[in-house]
């Protein structure tokens, strides 16, 4: 059965990918904190700000 499915996993479970992962969540914050995700959210979906849904401040 086809459907859609909430769950991901876009970097491997090893400790290397584990290091590219960090990497990557401090470079979103940091997107997040100086309104560049806001922007790009409303530029690209129909002016709604989606990171207030998808991004938490943790």
């Amino acid at each position: 059965m086809a459907g859609w499915n909430k769950s991901a996993f876009p970097f491997a479970k090893n400790s290397k990918a584990q290091a590219k992962q960090k990497k990557f969540d401090k470079a979103l914050l940091k997107l997040k904190k100086d309104g560049t995700l806001s922007r790009l959210s409303k530029k690209y979906y129909n002016g709604e700000d989606v990171t207030k849904k998808s991004i938490s401040n943790d």
